[in-house]
């Protein structure tokens, strides 16, 4: 007779006391009301990462499936291998999608690349290509990073872009306009990092331009805050920059979420990391428009940062192993702490 397979080390963790399973974060999260998420690496072949990914997550980002480099090569040409394969991932696992990102002045194609064209024909361009990603994904995706990363860092000011030197500011509003077009129902953002306030003159410049936009009728739905922070960020005033647009009635995101910490980290850093993961989910549930929390990455062994941060790195919930690290039991107190005062307050049932 075959032997029944064991079942995965991490699905024996997840189980507490008296047999019972102890609550994903994913279902934590829905009684909370709001989605808990991660972008999602090339990895889904790899037990291990998928089975995490799966297990504790019902909100799911393309790391770099959408990028329009990763789609396109030649003008008209798409490859949707990639990306087809990471929603089917998300609709077998019940997870909502993040599409990431539309319009972004890094990952173009070599087309655009030292582009010489005419304005016109780059604004078609835009055009053809948010209508063939999000058309083609039209109704399966939840909400959709048009434009990401426009504003300069050191100046109110757009940054420099293909689109920006050749269109003008103007292709904002355009891309929004053309991704409404070609999916109604998805919720619209606006993503970009240092948002929590880190560099003043950014976050005040982006509000204001914000405002300019809404009051123009541009279809924008929500803010997302990538939050790349470190052991030093002060949630307080990420709380003060999320006010700003929940008080402008849209959607408040926590989009690409990293504590990266001085290596090597030990407990009492990793102690803090955890306390900061908690304090800043806390922070976002007291928000009524607050909809989705996501990190870049789950475990260790995908992070950008340490290739990026020198001398730093061990930002993310798990880790290498796939082991749960502070950050991670800090979100589960943030977010049992939410759910039980929901069900305090739930009206009986009749």
């Amino acid at each position: 007779m075959k032997k029944k397979s064991k079942p995965p080390v991490r699905a024996k963790k997840a189980a507490a006391g008296n047999g019972k399973k102890t609550p994903a974060l994913r279902d934590l999260a829905a009684r909370c009301g709001i989605l808990i998420g991660t972008c999602v690496a090339p990895k889904l072949d790899e037990p291990d990462y998928a089975e995490v990914l799966a297990r504790e997550y019902d909100f799911v980002t393309s790391e770099n499936h959408m990028k329009w480099s990763c789609l396109s090569n030649a003008p008209g040409v798409y490859d949707f291998a990639e990306a087809d394969r990471m929603m089917d991932f998300a609709r077998r696992h019940r997870q909502a999608v993040h599409g990431h990102t539309l319009l972004w002045h890094n990952c173009l194609p070599p087309y655009l690349r030292g582009y010489a064209g005419s304005r016109e024909e780059l604004i078609d361009m835009v055009r053809v290509h948010i209508n063939t990603v999000a058309g083609r994904y039209r109704g399966r995706i939840l909400v959709w990073d048009v434009v990401n990363e426009v504003f300069a860092d050191d100046k109110a000011d757009f940054r420099p872009s293909v689109f920006s030197t050749v269109i003008g500011r103007e292709f904002v509003p355009m891309a929004y306009r053309f991704a409404r077009e070609a999916d109604p129902g998805a919720k619209l953002l606006y993503n970009d990092y240092c948002l929590e306030g880190q560099i003043p003159v950014k976050s005040d410049f982006c509000y204001q331009t914000v405002r300019e936009w809404l009051a123009e009728g541009v279809p924008l739905d929500g803010i997302g805050f990538q939050a790349h922070l470190d052991n030093k960020s002060d949630i307080g005033l990420a709380a003060e920059q999320m006010a700003r647009y929940a008080d402008l009635g849209l959607d408040i995101y926590v989009t690409e979420l990293d504590f990266r910490v001085p290596l090597p980290a030990g407990k009492a850093m990793l102690a803090l990391q955890g306390r900061l993961y908690r304090d800043l989910l806390r922070v976002c549930l007291d928000f009524p428009t607050f909809r989705g929390f996501q990190t870049w990455g789950f475990t260790d062994g995908c992070s950008w940062v340490p290739g990026f941060f020198k001398g730093m790195g061990d930002s993310l919930p798990f880790d290498v192993k796939y082991r749960p690290k502070p950050g991670y039991h800090g979100l589960r107190t943030a977010l049992e702490e939410c759910a039980g005062r929901r069900a305090k307050t739930a009206p009986p049932l009749v």
